[in-house]
This record gives structure tokens, sequence and C-alpha cells, in this order.
């Protein structure tokens, strides 16, 4: 980059057309848009302030952080983990390694719930948390319900909470460190309703997931066992304990018809398409 420019500083305008050129030609999608968020990030501005910069100089310190966030894009870290954050629905997420990056298939479940849910529950469970995303979602739809998140990481639980407190829902959202259920008997009982976006890639199908997911993002948010079903079969193993309530998950290609057979023993069971036609999300009404 400097070789080409010389001792002349680079504007704002020059930086985002070098950097989209240079995404391009290494495959890069959202070339464009992804030159200037690490840039507005590096100059510590909203992207949309960009252009009425466009022809400032940019200054030796911010120049250097944008050529590292540059170097960390083209090695292929998720760029979610370069800026710190991640648009989730309308929320603006704290996201790190230490949590799963939130996709929009899951903006679409809670679409899905909030519309179901419309009597309002007054207590929701928010099963592996992460960065907090779907209990957060659900508090700031349902204004009087109480949300339990819980999560096996502290350190993932950290950032749910940092998230929790941006968003004002901390005093609404109850943390508990745990491996899925265990140890929340007292809480799940006046629980309505269950969410979890569990860890369902199969390790069989770990050849399929990107270098990128398995190198930078937490590999206990993405494996579910053998054949990805793991969580779910903890789940009917404390069904004593989701009698009478409704549990919403999200699922993997393929899976539909072996979740259909697990659960449809114990409860009334729906499943629901993504935004492209594929099979991805499930509730079950649990017997009482």
């Amino acid at each position: 980059m400097s070789a080409e420019k010389g001792t002349k500083p680079w504007t704002v305008q020059e930086l985002v057309g070098w950097t989209a050129g240079f995404f391009g030609r290494k495959g890069l999608a959202k070339a464009r848009l992804s030159a200037e968020l690490l840039l507005a990030e590096a100059l510590k501005l909203d992207r949309t302030l960009l252009y009425s910069r466009w022809n400032d100089p940019v200054d030796a310190i911010p120049l250097e952080v944008f050529r590292s966030y540059i170097q960390r894009y083209v090695e292929g870290e998720p760029i979610e983990y370069i800026l710190g954050y991640r648009w989730f629905m309308t929320y603006r997420l704290e996201v790190n390694p230490d949590v799963f990056i939130p996709r929009v298939e899951t903006e679409e479940l809670i679409e899905w719930i909030v519309q179901k849910e419309n009597r309002r529950p007054r207590w929701f469970m928010d099963l592996g948390t992460g960065s907090g995303a779907i209990g957060i979602a659900l508090a700031r739809a349902h204004p009087e319900a109480t949300i339990v998140a819980s999560d096996k990481s502290e350190r993932a639980l950290d950032v749910a909470r940092r998230n929790a407190r941006t968003h004002r829902v901390l005093d609404r959202i109850l943390f508990y460190q745990a491996d899925f259920l265990d140890g929340l008997d007292e809480l799940v009982d006046p629980v309505e309703v269950v969410v979890c976006n569990p860890p369902y890639v199969g390790e069989n199908e770990r050849q399929e997931v990107s270098p990128a997911t398995l190198r930078y993002e937490p590999e206990m948010a993405l494996f579910g066992g053998p054949d990805g079903l793991d969580f779910y079969r903890k789940t009917l193993e404390h069904r004593s304990l989701l009698r009478g309530k409704r549990v919403y998950f999200e699922f993997g290609l393929e899976q539909k018809e072996r979740l259909e057979e697990l659960f449809s023993p114990v409860g009334a069971v729906t499943c629901k398409r993504d935004m492209y036609g594929h099979w991805r999300f499930l509730s079950v009404d649990f017997h009482s």
C-alpha cells in the first residue's frame, strides 16, 4: 500500500477504493462494504460518516490500525471479530472469539417465537446464550418478561452480561453458568418457553464447515457429537423438567426427520422453514 503512494497521505476515498479492489481480487465477498466497515472502525467513526470525510487524509496511527485489519481479514478472520461487534436484528452486540457469531437464521427464529408467543409469557429460558443474542432480543420484545440465560462458558457469559447492560435489560436476565440444563431444576419451574440454538454440526460434517469458522469460532458452539444431535438428546434426558412447556430449537440441514422421531413421543412437534426454504426451526409442546 505505502509503495504505491510514496510519502503522500492516503485519503479516505483512496483507501476505500484501493482496499475494495484488493479484497475483490482476493475473492472476498462484499469487498466495498468490508473496506468501509474496517476503515470506519480504524477511524472510530460510524460508516455513514466516512463520506463526510471523503477527501480527508488519514493519519499514521489509524492507517496502521487499518493495515492490521486488512491483514487479519485476508487471512480469514471473520470481520465481526475484527470489528468487535455484530448487528443482530436491530441490536449491535459485542462479539469476540469467546462466543459464536450470531447468524441471520437465528433472527428468524426470534421472529417466529415473538409471533407465536403473543400471549407474552412471563418467563423464558435461553439455553447456551453465547453473546446473549436470543435472551436480549426476547427481553426487548417482551418488556415484562424475565429471562433465564445459561452457558457453559463463563467468558461467554461475561460477553452476554455486557451486551445485556448495553441494551438495558440486565435487570431482567438471570445469567447462570451451567452445562445445558444441568443444575437448573429450580429455575426451570416458572419458565414457560425455552429457546435453544444448540451446537448441531456433526463431527462427521467437519469437512463441510468453512476454514474460518473452524479456525476462529468456538468449537463447543459448533459441534453436537458425531451426528450433531447430542444436545437434542440431552433435552430428552431432562424431559421431566419440561412438562407443559414449549421448547424452540434451531437445527441443521437434513436433521428434520430425525428430530421429529426424537420428539414426537414426548410432545407436539411443529417445524418451520427459513427464508431459503430449508427446514430450520422446531418447536415442541411437551406433554404435561
